[in-house]
């Protein structure tokens, strides 16, 4: 939510497709995000196709259940999955702190010799930056 409250500065109008028919922010975020009138909601919805050549033209977005498919005019989408790292499958091989960042010492380095980390998997500020 806190990217679509940064989009909602700049843009005339943020529409969140979300797969789901809640929020899974935090109270704060989700009650500023749906109080801001510029952020409209799809709820239980994903996107399924970018249309366009090397310009975004729309996306297809589908209900869920999948209920068939419709079109949607847009200027450009915008990806955010949240603050989770998807790590899950490195449990138990790799150290992992407690909300699932991989530890890194000098940086990159893991607690597995020649096995180093890159990007949000490691630092959870650079989904911010």
């Amino acid at each position: 939510m806190e990217e679509a409250l940064t989009l909602a500065h700049h843009a005339v109008k943020v529409v969140v497709v979300h797969r789901r028919e809640e929020l899974r922010a935090s109270k704060v975020m989700r009650d500023r995000a749906l109080a801001e009138p510029k952020i409209h909601f799809l709820w239980n919805t994903v996107i399924t196709e970018y249309v366009g050549g090397d310009v975004l033209e729309a996306v297809r977005i589908q209900k869920r259940p999948h209920r068939g498919g419709e079109g949607r005019a847009g200027r450009g989408v915008f990806m955010a999955i949240g603050h989770k790292p998807n790590t899950d499958f490195l449990q138990g091989v790799l150290a992992l702190n407690p909300q699932g960042y991989i530890v890194t010492h000098d940086f990159v380095e893991t607690s597995m010799e020649g096995v180093f980390a890159a990007g949000d998997v490691h630092d959870p500020n650079t989904a911010r930056r």
